[in-house]
Order: structure tokens, then C-alpha cells, then sequence
């Protein structure tokens, strides 16, 4: 990529953050100026006295409103670039600071007592403007930005070092749309360190890594992603040091530290440094607390809320197929403790006669009607409020596995055990993204591991909102 390109590239983002930070500005003052009128048409004690003050009396709180709400949005990142993004994370993000900014805008003006006193239902009123508009205006902007070619200069193009089966899921990942901007370019081989899969590489094969200074010059990507664990550390800082010259950027799939790669941390021990990894986000005592308070709370009122659901369920189960109403079953929790897992039973009672553990598919000849029906809807699942509330899963997590079928995936599949280092949950990352029953596990595992990594209480949160309209997968 050629220093023009690379200017282009960095002014065109830097216009589409600036246009996103004054359109975040002004629905910001339009949410306050809402919020005023709203006080003043609809709340008694001011509009029916002409008592609420006018508009430009307030211009002082709108000023330490766009001051707060600055401070905000930068603390919370929402305009960094990974972030915009993101659609999810920027609604989650707005609704988090739009609640901070009410409090810390009403807790300011109350203690250096602006005049005209702050009404609480103007705060009201404007967190709840902010919270539709600021999304709406976001997803607007997403829309935008990847739909129309009016800042065309933000995407890039990347080629793939690499032609093995790690290259191949990072260039699906890239032609599917879920790497943001990202484009794919095509692949470039390695030759003896790489056999070439034609059938999978096609005609998207640029050259090998010893044409591509060549490659390079002729401009036909501006992002290189190394996928080639196995490439020599001389040829990986050759790379890389072409890409610097170029002014290209340099990315490569870790080769130490596969798993939770983003958790290290340079520790120094006796003098020398080394890589470790740190406590997982969910594991550290606060995050653990929190996470914990949250679960009660949520398990609590799950339950009451399922007591009229279960009196309805309840009575057609037994109609339709007599025996227990509850299903019990050993799964793996964390650590690798089993406990036993409360389920409303949607198969027959002989369902397992057989004695083979399996996953449950689409036409499953074991299941009744109105299991299926429950399956559907995740009604079976809501017994597990009361695991949750005893603290062998969480409200959110990896799913829990039977130990028969935990035995095999542990000689098959890498890095299996990791998903064991944080409760399981009723639902969790690879549930809402359709990774559910007889699906593929590696994908499942990837999932997990990005859960774990990646966690917060408001990912959490989103996971929570994604499971009651996200049903793609369900069996």
C-alpha cells in the first residue's frame, strides 16, 4: 500500500469518527431538548402551572450534558473504530452510558446548584431519548459506511499467507462480512512450508511469499494475515518487515498461546521476562461477585416468573406421555466437578434405553409434541433457574456436556478442557450464534473460548437479549 493510499485511508476514517462524534452531539442535545418538552406538555406539576423553565434558561445543562457525555463515550471507547463497527456493542455501549449520564449530570448540577434546579423528570426523559436515538443514529451510520461507497476509503483488502485449514476459515470469516471491513484479496501460498489445496484455494491464489515484493508493488491488497503456524520465524520477520516498507498492515494467528491469546501479560521472573497468562475477566474476585449477585437475582425471578408456565406445561406432558415430569441428568460444570443438571423432560421415558448418549436432531422420533414445542421455544430448558440459583451454572456460559460423550472430545479436539475454567450457562455465545444440538463442536469450542476470553456482565447482558429472539439452530 503506497503512502498515498495509506493517508487516504487514515483521513477517510478519521472524517467518518469525526462525522459519528457531532451526530452522537447533536441527537444527544435533541434527546435533552425531547426531554424538556416532554416535561413541559406532559408533567402536571410544571406544565399545568407554566412554571418549567424556557429552553435557552437550560443552556448551561445541555453544556454540562455534551461535556459529560463526552467524557463518557471516550471512557467507554464507543468511538473507537473496532467498536463502530459493531453493531451490538455500540447499542450496548449507548444504553450503558446513556443510565451513567443521567446520574452523573443530575449528581453534578444538584452539587454545584446550577439555576434553573435540574428536574428529575428531565433526566428521565432525556436518557430515554438518548437510549432510541443514539442507536438509530449508529446503525444508520453502520448502514452507511458498509452499504454505500460514500467512505469507500475505510475498507481494506487482505491476502492470506497460507493455504491450510486455518487460512480457509479466516478467508470464509472474511467473504462472509464478519471481519468488519475487511475484504478478502486472495491467498498467498508458502510453498514447501504449505502444500496448496486447489480444490479450496480456486482462483483466489495471488502467488507465493517469494513473489510478494512483487506483489505488493502491483497494490492488490493493503492487510496481510500470516495463517501458516507452521512459516520459519526468518520468513515471518521477513513478512513482516516488508510490510512495514510497504505500508502494509501485518497480522499473524498466534503460534504460542493459542488459546486466550488477547489475556497475556510480561511477567519478570528472577530478571527474566516471560509470557503468562493472566486471571480470566470472569475469574477475578469482583467480576466473580458481580457475575454471582447477578445470577441470584436473575434465578430468582426466572423462577417466579416460570411458576404459570410449568402449571400449563406440566399437566400436557403427562397427558401426553406419563412418567417423571422432570428429567435429570450428570454434565460437567467448572473445574470439572459433575452435578446434576434439571431439565422438563421433552422425550419419551425410554428414550435412552439403549444406553447411548447422543444429541437430540431436527425429526427426532424420541421426542413428543409437546417437547418439541418446548424445545423450540427453549421451555425445557427452565428448570436449570434452579442450578443457576445453587450455583452449579451461571445464568450465561458455555453449555454443559455429558461426561460420556467429554471423554472422547478431549482426545479429538484441542484446547476442550479451557471451556471447564468458568461455570456453564443456560445459554450462552455459541447458542445465539445457532450452535446448538447436533452441530459442529469445533465451532462450538471457538465460541466458548471467545466468551471466556472476551468476557464482561454487559456481553453477558447482550447474550441474555440475543437468546430470546435468536432461535436459529434449535432441535
Amino acid at each position: 500500500m503506497t503512502i498515498s493510499k495509506q493517508t487516504r485511508y487514515e483521513k477517510s476514517r478519521a472524517r467518518f469518527v469525526g462525522l459519528v462524534f457531532l451526530g452522537d452531539l447533536f441527537f444527544v442535545l435533541l434527546a435533552m431538548l425531547l426531554g424538556q418538552l416532554w416535561v413541559f406538555e406532559f408533567v402536571p406539576e410544571y406544565g399545568f402551572t407554566n412554571s418549567f423553565p424556557e429552553v435557552l434558561d437550560y443552556w448551561s445543562h445541555y453544556c454540562l450534558g455534551l461535556l459529560i457525555y463526552t467524557m463518557l463515550a471516550h471512557n467507554q471507547k464507543l468511538f473507537r473504530w473496532d467498536v463502530i463497527l459493531s453493531r451490538a456493542r455500540t447499542i450496548i455501549i449507548a444504553v450503558k452510558i446513556s443510565v451513567l449520564w443521567a446520574f452523573l449530570v443530575l449528581g453534578v448540577a444538584l452539587t454545584i446548584a446550577m439555576w434553573p434546579p435540574v428536574s428529575r423528570y428531565f433526566m428521565i426523559g432525556s436518557a430515554v431519548g438518548m437510549v432510541v436515538l443514539l442507536p438509530v443514529w449508529r446503525f444508520c451510520m453502520h448502514w452507511v459506511l458498509h452499504r454505500t461507497r460514500l467512505f469507500g476509503s475505510c475498507g481494506k483488502s487482505m491476502a492470506i499467507v497460507g493455504t491450510g485449514a486455518d487460512a480457509q476459515v479466516l478467508a470464509e470469516r472474511l467473504r462472509s462480512g464478519k471481519c468488519g471491513l475487511y475484504r478478502f484479496s486472495g491467498y498467498i501460498s508458502t510453498l514447501n512450508h504449505q502444500s496448496v489445496d486447489g480444490a479450496a484455494v480456486g482462483d483466489t491464489l495471488l502467488g507465493s511469499v517469494e513473489d510478494l515484493e512483487n506483489l505488493m508493488a502491483v497494490g492488490g491488497f493493503d492487510s496481510i494475515a500470516v495463517a501458516d503456524v507452521d512459516l520459519p520465524r526468518r520468513d515471518l520477520v521477513g513478512i513482516a518487515k516488508l510490510c512495514e516498507m510497504n505500508f502494509i498492515d501485518f497480522k499473524a494467528l498466534p503460534k504460542s498461546f493459542e488459546v486466550f491469546s488477547s489475556c497475556l501479560e510480561v511477567v519478570n521472573l528472577g530478571g527474566v521476562p516471560l509470557m503468562s497468562l493472566m486471571e480470566l475477566p470472569q475469574n477475578r474476585s469482583i467480576n466473580r461477585a458481580i457475575k454471582r449477585g447477578v445470577d441470584i437475582l436473575g434465578s430468582v425471578v426466572g423462577l417466579m416468573i416460570c411458576a404459570p408456565v410449568f402449571l400449563v406445561l406440566i399437566p400436557m406432558m403427562r397427558r401426553e406421555s406419563p412418567g417423571p415430569v422432570f428429567y435429570k441428568q450428570i454434565r460437567v460444570g467448572q473445574g470439572g466437578k459433575e452435578f446434576k443438571i434439571i431439565k422438563l423432560r421433552s422425550m419419551k421415558v425410554d428414550a435412552e434405553a439403549s444406553g447411548s448418549p447422543g444429541w437430540s436432531t431436527l425429526d427426532d422420533p424420541r421426542r413428543t409434541k409437546i417437547g418439541s414445542f418446548m424445545r423450540k421455544w427453549n421451555l425445557d430448558e427452565l428448570p436449570q433457574f434452579w442450578n443457576v440459583l445453587i450455583g452449579d451454572m451461571s445464568l450465561v456460559g458455555p453449555r454443559p456436556e455429558r461426561p460420556e460423550l467429554i471423554n472422547g472430545f478431549l482426545k479429538e479436539i484441542p484446547y476442550y478442557q479451557s471451556r471447564h475454567s468458568v461455570k456453564p450457562g443456560m445459554t450462552g455465545w455459541a447458542q445465539v450464534n445457532g450452535l446448538r444440538g447436533d452441530t459442529s463442536i469445533p465451532d462450538r469450542i471457538r465460541h466458548d473460548l471467545q466468551y471466556i476470553e472476551k468476557w464482561s456482565i454487559w456481553m453477558d447482558l447482550s447474550i441474555q437479549i440475543k437468546t430470546f429472539f435468536n432461535y436459529k439452530g434449535a432441535c
